[in-house]
């Protein structure tokens, strides 16, 4: 649209799907924040002027509800960044768009049942020191269960070479089973010792008497 002022009216509907590079070292409690860059291609900004409209505090908006599976968009921010080039300085208008991920499914998935494996496999501590099969097959099938479920769980994510929050959770459940069986070997270890110093001394008495 051409203005009687000379002022040209240019509007574009774009549909645009660009990447986003995401930090899951706080997963399943990460909020992830993704970048979008406008920016003339061809024209530096002593040709082309790029700027937010100042009258509309928000100009970036959602049109509608976004749903997302397993995020909720939380903010949109925009500024304005002049950019040094070899060729001059180029406008860009910076959106920065911030998600937070739903962690139901998560909490569900994988904290609830991982409370309920380590309370399970604590339950042989009330058997007593006589019970160790029961106690090593609660002891075993837990620490098998936690295993296979960190393995699910971690099947649905992507492979990232550092150390996520979901990743600590797991190691220190499975730290408390296994210190568990750990308790469990000790005391049949001490049951055993002292059986058999009550079978020596139970001998030397017989031998004695005789």
């Amino acid at each position: 649209m051409l203005y009687p002022n000379g002022t040209l009216w240019v509007n574009y509907r774009v549909r645009i799907k660009g990447p986003c590079a995401m930090d899951l070292t706080n997963f399943p409690m990460d909020i992830q924040t993704c970048h979008l860059i406008y920016e003339s291609f061809n024209y530096n900004n002593q040709e082309v002027r790029m700027r937010w409209n100042p009258a509309n505090p928000n100009p970036v908006y959602p049109i509608g509800t976004i749903l997302l599976p397993d995020f909720n968009l939380m903010n949109i921010q925009t500024t304005l960044v002049v950019e040094p080039y070899p060729a001059g300085m180029w406008d860009e208008l910076h959106v920065k768009l911030s998600f937070e991920r739903r962690y139901i499914w998560y909490f569900l998935q994988a904290y609830v049942p991982t409370y309920l494996t380590i309370f399970i496999s604590w339950v042989s501590f009330s058997l007593g020191p006589k019970a160790i099969p029961a106690r090593t097959m609660l002891g075993v099938n837990a620490l098998l269960a936690m295993i296979f479920q960190f393995g699910n769980i971690m099947r649905n994510l992507p492979r990232v070479s550092y150390v996520k929050a979901i990743d600590v959770w797991m190691l220190v459940s499975m730290s408390f089973v296994f210190c568990s069986l750990l308790e469990l070997a000790i005391v049949g270890f001490k049951v055993r010792e002292k059986s058999g110093g009550s079978k020596k001394n139970s001998g030397i008495n017989v031998i004695s008497a005789m």
